[in-house]
């Protein structure tokens, strides 16, 4: 969503996987009351950061129970988490081919195949979502990312308008649905989406960096500056951020935070930067004084 039309990013919802087990309630050990336990005992891992030994108790259990869905949805998570996509790929496919109507694990490969890149694959499991639970928001959420990446403007809006009106506290939501309205054009709305975004979670930099965008091409250079700013101090990093900001640094008339801005971008290897780096001044004389 930048002056040359970027798409905006997915701000939040990953892998919408629970790792939980339930305990049994006779006295009897079972092995589905084993497999909960050791279900139970990576959430307990994964939550205190031990990612390598969650993933090793959750293999133990499938070695044990090779048939619990579960537990290979609950690997891939994990998985998912250390970076290892096609892993978790092959984890949610047996997941999906051992629960074919269990409608998040459906969802979570989707989200798993749109990570790889493997869109037409993603769009053909969020739909088997969907088809299984029309009311999920972060099935739709993905779908709607997915559309707006292949140029589908009016899906995408109506996924994200759907989602909206089962989670309207979701700023992420709102956040992603302005990407699109600014990619249609439609400034206003995209703007409203942000704003309405910011008010429930302020802590999105990326929302602030997108607002100051579509404030750059609304000509509100002042405040296009001022969100520039705010994203960097949440974190927000990257040498096209510093470009952008020296665009409305220039637009508002001020050379020197321009440049400074256009010299950190072109040192972080936006090379659009460079050739917007004023030359220095030269010294004055004492010539015709």
């Amino acid at each position: 969503m930048t002056r040359r039309n970027r798409q905006g990013r997915l701000l939040g919802p990953a892998l919408a996987v629970i790792l939980a087990g339930c305990a049994g309630t006779t006295g009897v050990t079972q092995p589905q009351d084993q497999a909960s336990r050791l279900l139970a005992e990576a959430q307990q891992e994964y939550a205190r950061g031990a990612q390598a030994e969650s993933a090793a108790t959750l293999s133990q259990a499938l070695r044990r129970f090779p048939d619990r869905a579960d537990v290979w949805n609950a690997r891939a998570f994990v998985l998912a988490g250390q970076g290892r996509t096609d892993d978790a790929i092959a984890d949610l496919t047996q997941a999906v081919r051992l629960a074919p109507g269990q409608a998040r694990y459906h969802q979570n490969l989707g989200v798993a195949l749109l990570q790889a890149g493997r869109e037409d694959e993603a769009l053909t499991a969020l739909n088997d979502a969907l088809r299984l639970d029309p009311r999920s928001a972060p099935a739709l959420t993905h779908r709607g990312l997915l559309h707006r990446r292949a140029g589908r403007l009016d899906a995408a809006l109506a996924d994200y308008d759907t989602a909206l009106a089962l989670d309207g506290r979701n700023a992420v939501l709102y956040a992603n649905r302005a990407v699109v309205h600014a990619l249609a054009g439609s400034l206003q709305a995209a703007l409203a989406d942000l704003d309405h975004a910011l008010a429930l979670d302020g802590s999105l930099r990326q929302a602030y960096e997108s607002r100051a965008l579509v404030r750059l091409q609304l000509l509100q250079f002042d405040r296009a500056v001022a969100d520039f700013t705010t994203a960097i101090q949440l974190g927000a990093a990257g040498a096209e951020l510093h470009y952008n900001r020296g665009v409305a640094y220039a637009l508002r008339g001020e050379p020197g935070e321009a440049n400074r801005d256009f010299a950190l971008a072109c040192q972080g290897g936006y090379s659009r930067a460079c050739p917007r780096i004023a030359a220095p001044a030269p010294p004055e004389t004492g010539a015709g004084r």
